[in-house]
């Protein structure tokens, strides 16, 4: 009897320690995701910033296919790599999806893909770029 009771002891208290890693491995999953959405958005809110300061002076076309140099040094905060190739990334290693909106007042769609790398869906991250004035 004594044997029995060990047991089911035993067997509760591992059920509970596997039911409390279950948790603390959830727990830290969301904190995570959470951590790598802030950080995402830390990056767009640096790249919006950047650009309103510099993008109307350059050419149309030219900040979709080259960054303007220096532009690391606005990132030195994050804890990760956001630019690799001439384009940036979030926390996910996906591209920041850079695209130009409207050529009558022009604007610029910045946009992470989120946890799950595929564009337009409800995870994105987005901000948009407006053109104060003409150059």
């Amino acid at each position: 009897m004594n044997f029995k009771r060990h047991l089911l002891i035993w067997v509760v208290g591992m059920g509970g320690v596997a039911i409390s890693t279950f948790m603390v491995l959830g727990l830290k999953d969301r904190m995570d995701l959470q951590q790598r959405d802030a950080q995402t958005k830390r990056v767009l809110q640096l790249t919006q910033e950047e650009l309103n300061k510099r993008l109307w002076a350059t050419p149309k076309g030219e900040i979709l296919s080259q960054l303007p140099r220096g532009w690391d040094k606005i990132y030195d905060e994050l804890p990760f790599r956001v630019l690799q190739n001439g384009k940036i990334y979030d926390a996910w290693n996906h591209p920041i999806r850079v695209q130009w909106l409207n050529s009558r007042q022009p604007e610029i769609e910045l946009r992470s893909a989120g946890p799950d790398g595929l564009y337009d869906t409800d995870d994105d991250l987005v901000y948009v770029v407006e053109q104060k004035f003409y150059r």
